[in-house]
């Protein structure tokens, strides 16, 4: 997973995900994995804090263990030709991608285990 890439899509979401070459031509950005980043200001103390968002919950996708691309119009994002992404977002990334593929795999080494229950909406 190298090649990490950041733009801005259609609706002013920033979206960082791991650039897909085969998936990529003149008009399409094939993005493997994406997340949205959330940045959010503490009210009181006016830090920024930064939040690496799936783009899509790997609880709702049946073959957990395909990295999934996804395809964004070039005519409907914005780039940077010279931005370096800080190791530290980059380090943030790679640990989400990582952490959901090692969920897989440690199901699948034990399927009879119980899987942790994510609540994904108030009852």
């Amino acid at each position: 997973m190298e090649n990490i890439t950041i733009f801005i899509d259609n609706v002013g979401r920033m979206i960082i995900g791991s650039l897909n070459e085969q998936a990529t031509n003149k008009t399409t950005l094939g993005i493997e994995n994406p997340c949205v980043v959330n940045i959010q200001a503490d009210q009181q103390s006016g830090q920024m804090s930064v939040q690496l968002l799936p783009f899509v919950f790997s609880e709702f996708v049946k073959n957990k263990e395909e990295n999934i691309t996804w395809k964004f119009s070039k005519s409907n994002i914005v780039t940077s030709d010279n931005m370096v992404l800080d190791e530290r977002v980059e380090a943030q990334y790679k640990q989400i991608v990582s952490s959901t593929q090692t969920a897989v795999q440690s199901l699948e080494s034990n399927p009879t285990a119980e899987p942790e229950v994510v609540k994904l909406f108030d009852e």
